[in-house]
């Protein structure tokens, strides 16, 4: 079995793992919360929101999303929130209790990523979570990095 681009694909970057995990919409992105509470261990995440018309132009779904439930099992080392809409996650995030001092928010796709691959110790893994275009973009820099080839190319 092997993953489609961007669902549950596993990379290998640097001896860090990343899952990149694709999340549309509040059932999809509330299913990754259950998967990821229930692997039991502190998580590194980047989550990326874009609103182009791929995306869907209005976020106001990620309030209906329960993060409430990721923060309260308390095992988020760090959350870096990236994109076009990287304030509205990060203010969503704060709503939900997530402590400041573990938030890190940075606009720009590549920064994030280099950011939060960088506060990822070697043999730990990086959870990437991702709307559409923003998954795209991510993958893009893994590519011209020659860590992913073109998603077209399996």
């Amino acid at each position: 079995f092997t993953a489609s681009f961007g669902r549950m694909e596993r990379l290998t970057f640097d001896g860090r793992q990343l899952l990149l995990v694709l999340v549309k919409n509040p059932a999809g992105f509330n299913e990754v919360i259950r998967t990821l509470l229930a692997q039991g261990d502190a998580r590194d995440l980047l989550i990326a929101v874009n609103n182009r018309y791929a995306d869907g132009t209005d976020v106001s779904w990620i309030w209906d999303v329960d993060f409430e439930r990721l923060v309260a099992a308390d095992r988020l080392l760090r959350v870096t929130v990236t994109g076009m809409r990287a304030d509205a996650m990060a203010v969503r995030l704060k709503y939900a209790g997530l402590d400041e001092a573990g938030l890190i928010v940075h606009p720009e796709l590549g920064e994030a990523l280099k950011g939060a691959l960088v506060r990822t110790p070697p043999g730990g893994r990086l959870y990437i979570l991702p709307t559409y275009t923003a998954m795209l973009g991510i993958r893009e820099t893994l590519r011209r990095q020659g860590r992913v080839g073109h998603y077209w190319e399996g």
